[in-house]
């Protein structure tokens, strides 16, 4: 029997020294742990006035808005081209009489001041091919979105059905 006790207290004596003698544990109080996510970049139109808009008599000055919403996360983009350079007579076979016009310019101003665009205009002649645009200078979020026309016709316009076809393209700017 003394022969287990004296074994017992071996056997506690090796597992306590150790510890006392400050070679036990030593681990940090503090962990720092890097966390990471991501968001994807969102960017698009909401409401946009689809198919034809009409825009009324084009005889003289005239003009109108056409407003909708973007919803952006990131600074947006925004590029106008035109089909044609301005409104044209649709149904006018070949050139107009003398004195007389077959279309009309207009420009088209872009207004969504909470991306950095306040009435920024374009020319509509200057928007045919890679057309024209700019880059805001915040997000946006969910925010109006407007693009104001406004013609002068000049020259006196033929009778007739005129039409232009505007494209928009919205796109992160980042």
């Amino acid at each position: 029997m003394n022969r287990t006790v004296l074994a017992a207290l071996a056997l506690v004596a090796a597992v306590a020294t150790p510890a006392a003698a400050g070679t036990g544990y030593t681990g940090n109080k503090d962990v720092a742990l890097t966390l990471q996510g991501d968001v994807s970049p969102r960017c698009g139109i909401v409401g946009a006035p689809g198919g034809g808009v009409d825009l009324g008599s084009l005889n003289g000055r005239g003009g109108a808005r056409l407003a909708f919403e973007i919803d952006c996360n990131e600074p947006v983009a925004y590029t106008l081209v035109s089909a044609n350079g301005g409104l044209t007579n649709v149904d006018l076979e070949g050139e107009a009489p003398r004195g007389f016009a077959a279309g009309v310019a207009y420009s088209a101003a872009v207004e969504a001041p909470k991306a950095g665009f306040s009435g920024v205009a374009h020319d509509s002649r200057s928007l045919v091919g890679a057309g024209r645009g700019g880059t805001g200078t915040a997000v946006p979020f969910k925010s109006a979105f407007a693009v104001r026309l406004a013609w002068n016709a000049d020259a006196p316009l033929m009778a007739g059905r005129y039409q232009d076809v505007l494209t928009l393209r919205i796109a992160g700017g980042s």
